[in-house]
């Protein structure tokens, strides 16, 4: 969790540098059109001023650059059709400040966007390389659990073994009881015959023992009330 909390936080610090710095960019290109244009239709208009004023006090020079002075006034045209030369200023510093925010979001979620790819494209990668150990390790795990099993299976067995002795004892203390065998197999109703040496086989055996035990100590019972 903590690892995780510091990551957000890389993040977050990250997505916001990365959100002023686009919005500066941002707001600097704006300014800059802005200001170019303005200077580039202030160039003609001073230009043409000085053309109409040598046209009042030499009219000769005048007429020998009538060429430049088309051209200059062909070129305030053009500069007055800039959108940026065209829109007032309030408009234009409206227009700034929502650049502005809408490329300070863009960058920040840019940044996040960036971050979960290359982490996402990570994590991928080192599962990729660790899937063979992650199999390997995997069967292991699962062999082991089995392995617990039977363990446990086989001692629980020995366990009701044990009970054999006690309940032999208990049948020899009744008077015409036969003691009981440890060698007492399944059921009759049975129909598959297991294995001698599995788990199986000794947890039917003492449930074979323990059911004709119980038989007997009723018949005992029924015997000594009549």
């Amino acid at each position: 969790m903590k690892e995780k909390s510091k990551l957000k936080r890389i993040t977050s610090f990250l997505a916001i540098c990365a959100s002023v710095v686009s919005a500066c960019v941002c707001v600097l290109i704006i300014s800059g059109d802005y200001h170019a244009a303005h200077f580039k239709m202030d160039t003609y208009n001073r230009e043409l001023q000085g053309w109409e004023a040598c046209r009042q006090t030499n009219p000769a020079y005048y007429k020998a650059n009538e060429q430049a002075v088309n051209n200059c006034i062909t070129g305030m045209n053009e500069a007055r059709k800039n959108f940026w030369v065209k829109i007032p200023k309030t408009q234009w510093t409206g227009i700034l400040i929502l650049a502005g925010l809408a490329s300070a979001c863009a960058g920040y979620f840019a940044t996040w966007l960036v971050i979960c790819l290359v982490g996402l494209v990570i994590y991928k990668f080192v599962r990729l390389l660790t899937f063979p150990f992650r199999y390997n390790t995997k069967r292991h795990r699962s062999k082991t659990k089995r392995q617990v099993q039977n363990n446990n299976n086989l001692q629980s067995t020995a366990k009701k073994r044990e009970k054999i002795p006690l309940l032999n004892k208990k049948v020899n203390a009744n008077p015409g009881t036969k003691p009981i065998s440890a060698e007492v197999r399944k059921p009759a109703h049975s129909a598959q015959s297991i294995p001698s040496n599995s788990p199986g086989q000794a947890l039917s055996d003492i449930e074979g023992t323990e059911t004709i035990i119980s038989d007997r100590k009723e018949k005992q019972k029924i015997f000594q009330k009549t």
